[in-house]
């Protein structure tokens, strides 16, 4: 088996730029959320119970939408037989998924209405629809590798 391209394609920062800032950022909120919840309750007076559990919801929530759109990479792999799509966070790698090459029916532009495994980042109209046995995958792919899948792609198929 033979390596032909890889590539890793990692979220783009939006309104914090560093890790170290989101990182700081992350702890601030954490101490802003538990001074929130004592004002609260002092103030309204309503049970504490109540307030955190929905304060540490509130934070629950954020930190899975850090970890699932800042924090998690996608790295596409094409060797002479597959296409090889792995999660990667942090020092963490998970393959998701092998498509065989031969069995890739199609490599085009996605729309914003079609519906897949999250396997890309940014937004859902900039990814790549790979087809393959009739389940649509999306992958944020550059020219070069759109290139090299549909190259190796079709030299499979024959």
């Amino acid at each position: 088996m033979d390596l032909v391209h890889t590539e890793v394609s990692s979220p783009t920062p939006r309104f914090v730029r560093s890790n170290g800032a989101l990182y700081a950022l992350l702890l601030f909120s954490v101490f802003g959320v538990i001074f929130l919840g004592n004002w609260l309750s002092r103030t309204l007076n309503i049970n504490e119970g109540y307030i955190q559990i929905g304060m540490y919801s509130v934070l629950l929530v954020v930190a899975i939408l850090v970890y699932r759109f800042r924090l998690t990479a996608f790295r596409y792999t094409i060797t002479d037989k597959a296409l090889y799509i792995d999660k990667v966070t942090g020092k963490r790698e998970q393959n998701l998924y092998k498509l065989p090459l031969r069995d890739i029916s199609a490599v085009e532009q996605a729309t914003a209405k079609v519906r897949a495994p999250r396997t890309y980042c940014g937004k859902r109209a900039s990814a790549t629809k790979v087809t393959c046995l009739g389940k649509v995958y999306l992958i944020s792919a550059t020219d070069s590798l759109k290139e090299k899948l549909v190259e190796h792609t079709f030299t499979a198929a024959q």
